[in-house]
């Protein structure tokens, strides 16, 4: 099964930066390569994206990317 990126828009940074009390690690959008650039905006607008393991090599779970808004990025395998 190849994994899956979900990318949940938050209404903030602060929300979408803890999860639980734990700080998620953020980047910016123009951070990733251009695979992954074109992975997030295709996430953000279906809500999520399957692909290979080597594309989702790319995030991090439970990471935070800042689009056009910050989305908080969920790894499923």
């Amino acid at each position: 099964m190849n994994p899956t990126i979900h990318a949940t828009e938050a209404e903030s940074l602060g929300a979408a930066a803890t999860d639980g009390g734990v700080h998620a690690p953020v980047r910016d959008f123009d951070e990733l390569d251009d695979h992954a650039q074109d992975v997030l905006h295709e996430a953000a607008t279906d809500g999520a994206v399957s692909l290979d393991d080597e594309a989702a090599a790319a995030f991090t779970d439970g990471e935070v990317v800042k689009f056009t808004g910050y989305y908080r990025i969920t790894v499923a395998r």
